[in-house]
């Protein structure tokens, strides 16, 4: 979507919630580093909307790389100091690596900083033998990506 495209959507369908005093959150973008996607593609959105008198409460992103816990807190890091907003993980994905490990050592520190205020894994689904969900791969409890979840 262009971000002319997002700008009116979101002054047609998302604004008006604001006065209702719902507290709005940007689109939700990945870690991609793509010129056109991603942080990139958010700050044209910022920028563009809040010419046009948009209210954003809160920033949201998406992460779903590599099992590297220092790459995805300086990622979360350079969102909050570009958009100076509450942070919103909406969906962390493990693509590569462990996601047990990773989840221990981030989870902590998210709970940790004040300025991210919601996180969520991604898929809540059965685990496969390429993906690390949640969800066991019989889909009777948790996985142990789903019990790291839950008690790191």
């Amino acid at each position: 979507m262009t971000i002319d495209q997002a700008v009116e959507a979101h002054l047609k369908y998302v604004e008006p919630l604001w006065k209702s005093n719902i507290t709005i959150g940007s689109p939700a973008v990945t870690n991609s580093e793509d010129a056109t996607k991603g942080k990139a593609w958010l700050a044209a959105f910022m920028k563009a909307c809040e010419l046009k008198g948009c209210h954003i409460g809160f920033i949201a992103v998406h992460w779903y790389a590599w099992a590297k816990p220092d790459e995805f807190k300086q990622y979360l890091e350079s969102i909050h100091r570009e958009f100076g907003r509450p942070v919103w993980v909406t969906e962390i994905g493990v693509t590569e690596g462990n996601a047990d490990v990773f989840l221990c050592e981030v989870l902590p520190w998210l709970d940790q900083q004040g300025w991210i205020e919601r996180y969520a894994y991604h898929m809540v689904a059965p685990e496969t033998a390429s993906a690390q969900y949640l969800i066991n791969a019989q889909g009777s409890g948790l996985s142990s990506t789903g019990s790291r979840y839950v008690s790191c």
